[in-house]
C-alpha cells in the first residue's frame, strides 16, 4: 500500500533579485578574482560571475559576459573591472535549498527509484515519468497521486519512463510517482528522499518564458545559452527537472565547457540522483 509522505518542499521566493552573470566569450590572457580570493585566476567560459567578482584582461584581450537583465556586457581591456560596473548590482547568488540534500544509498540500483520528476516544479501538466530500471523485471505499474489524494492515475508498461496522461496536474498541489515491478520491488523503497513535485503557477510560467524569450535573443553560444536557461530555470522557479533535462543534452553533444558538468553534477545531488552525480 502506498504511504504518501511529503517531506519538507518549500514554495520558493520567486520575487528575490536575480544575478545569473556568465562568461560568455574570452579572447586572449582574461582573469578573474572573486571577492573572497587573494589572487586572480585564469577565467573561463561558462564561470559564473557576482556582482563583486574582477575581471582583469591583458592588452588585446577581450571577453563578454552575459548579465542577468539578459544584455551582453563587452568587458574593457587592459584594465580591471568589476561585474557591477557593467552587469549593475544585484543579490549575491546563493544555491536556494528547499531541503537538505539526500544521497541515495548504492542498494537504491536493485529498486525502480523515480529519475525524473523528483524535488522539482514543472511547466508541463504531461511530464515524462522515468525511473531506475530493475534487473530481471519486464513490467512496471506507475501510479501518481496528489498529497490530498483526490488524484490517483496509474498504468503498467514494460519501458522505464512514460507520458503521464492522467487528469491535468494542478498548481496548488503536491504529486508523487510511485513505481513497482513485477519482481516486487519498489521506489518506495528509496529511503530519506524528497520525490515530490508541482506545477508552475500561471504567472511565474508566463515570466518564465519571457526571461526565456529574452536571453535566447542574445548572440550565445549553445553551451553557455544552456548553462544561462539551467540557471535561471533551477534557482529562479525551482525547475529543477527542466534544467537537469537541459543539461543532459548539453553533455549527450560531448560539451566541452566544465560549467555544464559540474552545473548538472550538483542538479543531481540536490534531487538526490547520487549515482548520476558520480558518473
Amino acid at each position: 500500500m502506498l504511504s504518501l509522505i511529503w517531506p519538507g518542499f518549500v514554495s520558493p521566493g520567486w520575487a528575490q533579485p536575480k544575478v545569473l552573470n556568465y562568461v560568455s566569450e574570452i579572447k586572449g590572457d582574461v582573469r578573474l578574482k572573486r571577492s573572497e580570493w587573494n589572487r586572480y585566476q585564469k577565467a573561463n567560459v561558462g564561470y559564473q560571475l557576482n556582482p563583486s567578482d574582477q575581471l582583469k584582461l591583458s592588452a588585446g584581450a577581450s571577453a563578454k559576459v552575459l548579465c542577468s537583465n539578459s544584455r551582453v556586457w563587452s568587458v574593457p581591456a587592459g584594465k580591471v573591472s568589476l561585474v557591477s560596473d557593467g552587469c549593475g548590482l544585484g543579490q549575491l547568488m546563493k544555491r536556494r535549498r528547499d531541503s537538505p540534500r539526500r544521497h541515495p544509498r548504492d542498494s537504491n540500483q536493485i529498486i525502480p527509484y523515480i529519475i525524473s520528476p523528483r524535488n522539482t516544479a514543472l511547466l508541463t501538466k504531461r511530464p515524462i515519468l522515468r525511473w531506475n530500471a530493475v534487473k530481471g523485471a519486464t513490467r512496471y505499474r506507475v501510479l501518481v497521486q496528489d498529497a490530498g489524494l483526490t488524484l490517483e492515475w496509474q498504468t503498467e508498461t514494460s519501458n522505464t519512463e512514460i507520458e503521464y496522461s492522467g487528469p491535468p496536474l494542478q498548481p496548488d498541489s503536491y504529486y508523487l510517482v510511485t513505481v513497482e515491478t513485477d519482481t516486487g520491488k519498489s521506489s518506495e523503497e528509496e529511503q530519506g528522499a524528497d520525490v515530490s513535485f508541482t506545477l508552475l503557477d500561471a504567472q511565474n510560467a508566463e515570466s518564465v518564458r519571457t526571461e526565456v524569450a529574452q536571453l535566447k535573443q542574445q548572440p550565445l553560444s549553445q553551451q553557455v545559452e544552456g548553462l544561462g536557461l539551467a540557471s535561471l530555470y533551477e534557482k529562479y522557479y525551482n525547475l529543477k527537472a527542466q534544467a537537469i533535462a537541459l543539461l543532459e543534452g548539453l553533455v549527450k553533444g560531448r560539451s566541452e565547457t566544465v560549467a555544464v558538468y559540474q552545473l548538472l553534477g550538483d542538479l543531481y545531488l540536490d534531487v538526490g540522483l547520487n549515482q548520476q552525480a558520480k558518473r
